[in-house]
């Protein structure tokens, strides 16, 4: 049997007829019912809800989300390694901030580098438990965000050479002009800025060398000076790939921070290879040492010992 459709306006007078303790208040085409009684209680409430309250509940919620979502540092930065790294709630809450609340200032602006990296640092110092008693808090490995874990590698792979590249900076002038060539977009740099950047990094290693190539200088130190293998210079072939890596990061993505649609170019051209998805480094376009030196492990004679010196150095 089919109900009989109710009239809400004889409803509404029905039910104030047999409770009088009700009262209707209208709020726009709908009537809301409420006791009287309860009046004061939802008033009370309403008005106790100051900023600090709405920010509380923003902050518990969005500590919640962090806390929650897990993502950890496998050796590789993915396409989607920075989504997959924080919360969506977390990246929004960012982008209204930086861009407004409103859905026109969303749907105009999006998430740019900025949100995405401000996030990744939110995500990345968030602590579960903070201990008063320790002056720094170890980061969780739970939440290893793409964006710190670079920059920290970065960092402690040029921290032994860090004072020894200002040094050298500081009395070789000429290279000044080739790293603000490669911090703008997009990056140029031609061959007389492949030299001094040659001179420079020889500069680093060796203050007293004449050579004028990366190539040259790694010989003289190896096989001449006696200097490890550690203690030389990259091959050229190595330097051009990170001369275009650095190029790519501080021109094409630095540069570009605070664009809202920046251009985009392909690292396929700057020093990283695609695999299966995944974009690796390219260290050098070099082969390995021991596919060229095949002879150390036959032992030849003594004649051909600086030959392997040679091979050594160029690989």
């Amino acid at each position: 049997m089919e109900s009989p459709n109710v009239h809400s306006n004889r409803l509404k007078d029905k039910l104030m007829a047999r409770m009088p303790e009700l009262e209707s208040h209208k709020k726009g085409r709908d009537v809301l019912l409420a006791f009287k009684e309860d009046i004061g209680t939802v008033l009370s409430q309403a008005s106790d809800y100051s900023d600090a309250i709405i920010l509380s509940k923003a902050a518990s919620i969005l500590r919640n989300q962090i806390l929650d979502h897990k993502s950890k540092f496998n050796g590789n930065f993915d396409e989607q390694c920075i989504d997959n790294s924080i919360p969506p709630v977390l990246l929004q809450f960012e982008c209204m901030i930086e861009h407004g609340a409103d859905i026109k200032s969303q749907l105009r602006f999006g998430a740019s580098k900025t949100d995405l990296a401000m996030a990744q640092l939110l995500q990345y110092n968030c602590y579960g438990r903070c201990r008063n008693e320790k002056a720094t808090q170890r980061h969780s490995k739970d939440r290893e965000t793409p964006f710190p874990v670079y920059t920290g590698m970065a960092i402690l792979c040029k921290d032994q050479k860090m004072t020894s590249g200002w040094q050298t900076w500081n009395v070789f002038n000429d290279v000044t002009s080739v790293f603000s060539k490669l911090s703008k977009y997009p990056p140029t740099v031609g061959d007389e800025d492949i030299e001094n950047l040659e001179k420079f990094v020889i500069a680093m290693y060796d203050r007293s060398s004449t050579a004028k190539y990366v190539d040259d200088a790694r010989l003289e130190l190896f096989a001449r000076k006696q200097r490890s293998y550690k203690s030389i210079p990259p091959t050229r072939a190595a330097l051009m790939q990170h001369l275009k890596r650095s190029a790519y990061q501080a021109g094409c993505i630095w540069s570009q921070a605070t664009v809202c649609q920046p251009e985009t170019l392909s690292p396929a051209d700057w020093g990283w290879t695609k695999e299966a998805d995944i974009w690796k480094t390219c260290w050098t376009t070099l082969p390995p040492i021991a596919t060229n030196c095949q002879e150390l492990t036959f032992g030849r004679p003594a004649g051909l010992h600086f030959h392997l010196l040679q091979q050594v150095a160029k690989n």
